[in-house]
């Protein structure tokens, strides 16, 4: 078994909203020194740190945009990765090690750019459903994806050159040759993140000849899984289920943080939580590290940060937060001050010099002169000066100090800028300095409040820059939908309101009121949950009834003033518990199955529409083959429904006979809108 590891938190920066993944490490040019920190912020800003002697200093602070950063990415020639490129809405910026643009390309996409790789003269982008390649910013190939594209990287899998990979909405993992697919493979679940993965040492990658690649992948219910590529086939690897119902992968990153020779994999999910797995001895992960932060981690980044000698994991929040998790060992336990220690040991010195008789200065009875009156002068002990303050006095790592009312600080170390880092001078100095920021940062606050107050009669505020996020996943295993509800600003309490009936199952960390259902209304479910606490976000289970369709109103209101409320809405589908199944999972592989024909006179994408209406997880694209097919399976129930349609005719077929009354209902409800005739047989029951 793996022993767990321990990393030591440090709370880096705050910056402003964080809405894309705009977080990278700046390689330095000198061995001897840190890695820079890059940020992209939600107003576009691009925003460069360095660490110096423990403080934070920034190097460079682009102007804001029109557009927020959605992804950063470090390139430049190979032996010298020093620069930095970003997307801004459809617009692909380079900027120096000092802040200048040196580069600025305009991709006249029509869709925002949410995926980005740069090596290079080389540019490959994904938006929400369309993928380019760029080289000397002229278009090379393009692809269109049949669902929404939600990460996006780039190796070499096929040879004679790099191959995009899509991880997309509709549980597909994508490998691209040119213009078209190559291949592509199911998972359970949707995609959200990617990222190249080695279980082997560099012997072994030798011995193999390196011809199969890997990767690991991150989906929105919170499985990680791995992917053997080669120039055939793609194939699945080891599977990490959620067994604790954490939140989805918002990121993936392989680095040896055990240095045992092999790469471990490092999960940051978006309900904050930041894992580390290890492969064991028979090749399967184990985790050794787990922590929470309390907040959507939005994307991160290894390298040296505030030391040179100790590998950290940085990651960056919704809110903005900066925080390092480092490899450095914790101090000694026996460093730390204890006032009953202190006191005992001071006392075994007291004796200790006591018993040691003091020696009196040397008299020169017979004046004696030269190298030997100079030495036993050199043992004299001089008077304490009593206005001089007293040093700290450091034993086996315990720092004493003479003044019991004084700051207690570890012993230092050796190791460069760790002893500037844990020396009580310096310590003391970065706590004074600490103290003087934060009453500036109060004067601040009282003289904006001052300002406000005095314009507050004259007008009150109605807009805000502060955001908030929000995400409905069905939890298949409990057969219920995990609501999580995220703002910049603290959430004092969040009202729930639906015109359908819902159970509220787990308020997660509020305090919830349940209203009577007023019909009358239109508000059937109706629920107000009061967040303990400064949380950013909140995370509930709700139950919703099969058969029944509307939508979820969340009204999400702030804690800091001024107070803001923001609206975010959820579309509930007839069939809601069911899910996407993998293409050879039909009905038919389960038992006796019943059969509903229509037909009519109706398009495909017409039909397409209304399949989209009764079922979630259905890519809103029309697919491009003359048949359609899709398979569903319940959550709460585990039977199974398939769906496969063309112009003017459509099949379903299914165990359960609620559901497929429940399609029909849904459908005849659609047509009966745009006039349609349609022709629905009896429900066929196959016996076999």
């Amino acid at each position: 078994l793996n022993p767990e590891i321990t990393l030591g938190r440090k709370d880096l920066m705050q910056t402003s909203l964080i809405t894309g993944r705009g977080l990278a490490l700046l390689p330095p040019s000198e061995a001897k020194k840190c890695c820079k920190v890059i940020v992209g912020t939600d107003n576009g800003k691009i925003q460069c740190y360095r660490f110096k002697k423990g403080e934070v200093q920034t190097e460079f602070d682009t102007p804001n945009l029109d557009y927020p950063v959605t992804r950063l990415c470090i390139g430049g020639p190979i032996e010298k990765r020093d620069r930095v490129f970003f997307s801004s809405g459809h617009i692909i910026r380079g900027i120096n090690k000092k802040g200048k643009e040196f580069f600025k390309f305009n991709t006249d996409s029509a869709e925002t750019i949410r995926g980005l790789v740069v090596d290079e003269t080389k540019i490959w982008t994904s938006g929400e459903y369309a993928f380019n390649f760029y080289e000397d910013t002229k278009e090379m190939s393009s692809y269109l994806s049949k669902d929404k594209i939600n990460d996006l990287m780039v190796m070499q899998v096929l040879g004679g050159g790099m191959n995009p990979i899509l991880g997309c909405q509709d549980r597909y993992v994508r490998v691209l040759q040119g213009n078209s697919l190559f291949y592509e493979a199911f998972v359970d679940g949707a995609v959200t993140s990617l990222s190249r993965y080695n279980s082997k040492t560099l012997s072994d990658l030798v011995k193999s000849g390196g011809n199969t690649k890997e990767i690991v992948y991150g989906t929105d219910n919170g499985i990680v899984g791995q992917l053997f590529l080669d120039q055939r086939a793609m194939r699945p690897g080891w599977v990490l289920p959620n067994v604790r119902t954490l939140g989805g992968v918002s990121g993936l990153l392989s680095f040896d943080v055990t240095r045992n020779g092999v790469q471990d994999l490092v999960v940051a999910r978006d309900d904050g939580e930041l894992q580390v797995f290890s492969l064991d001895y028979t090749g399967e992960p184990t985790q050794v590290f787990s922590k929470s932060v309390q907040e959507s981690i939005q994307c991160m980044d290894v390298g040296r940060v505030t030391t040179t000698s100790f590998d950290e994991i940085v990651v960056a929040t919704y809110s903005g937060k900066v925080i390092s998790f480092t490899t450095e060992p914790p101090s000694d336990p026996n460093a730390q001050p204890f006032p009953a220690a202190s006191s005992l040991v001071e006392k075994v010195l007291e004796e200790g010099v006591a018993a040691v008789p003091e020696e009196k200065p040397v008299v020169e009875e017979k004046k004696k002169k030269g190298i030997m009156a100079s030495l036993l002068s050199l043992g004299s002990k001089k008077e304490k000066d009593p206005n001089k303050p007293a040093k700290s006095k450091y034993v086996a790592g315990i720092v004493l100090d003479s003044d019991p009312t004084a700051a207690a600080s570890s012993a230092p170390t050796a190791g460069g800028d760790d002893d500037q880092r844990t020396d009580p001078k310096e310590r003391g100095r970065k706590i004074a300095a600490l103290k003087a920021e934060i009453e500036q940062l109060k004067q601040r606050v009282r003289e904006e409040k001052v300002d406000f107050d005095r314009i507050l009669p004259a007008g009150v505020p109605v807009s805000t820059r502060s955001r908030a996020k929000s995400s409905m996943v069905l939890d298949g295993d409990k057969g219920c939908h995990r609501l999580t509800l995220e703002c910049e600003a603290p959430i004092e309490m969040v009202a729930l309101q639906s015109a359908i009936p819902l159970t509220l199952l787990d308020p997660g960390a509020s305090v919830p009121s349940i209203s009577p259902p007023d019909p009358d209304n239109g508000s059937v479910f109706l629920a107000t949950l009061r967040v303990q606490g400064s949380s950013h976000r909140i995370q509930m289970e709700l139950m919703v009834l099969e058969g029944l369709y509307g939508t979820l109103s969340c009204f999400v209101i702030t804690r800091t003033p001024p107070k803001v409320c923001h609206f975010v809405e959820h579309l509930i589908r007839p069939l809601s518990l069911h899910r996407p199944m993998r293409p050879e999972d039909t009905p038919e592989a389960a038992g006796p199955v019943s059969e509903i024909k229509i037909t009519g006179g109706f398009s495909m994408a017409q039909m397409h529409g209304w399949v989209c209406s009764c079922f979630p997880g259905v890519p809103p694209k029309v697919p491009d083959e003359e048949t359609a097919r899709f398979n569903f399976e319940s959550g709460l129930l585990g039977t199974r429904i398939s769906a496969e349609y063309t112009k003017g005719e459509a099949t379903f077929r299914g165990s359960n006979l609620s559901a497929l009354a429940v399609v029909k209902d849904a459908i005849a409800r659609e047509v009966s809108r745009l006039g349609i005739k349609l022709d629905v047989r009896a429900p066929n029951i196959d016996e076999k």
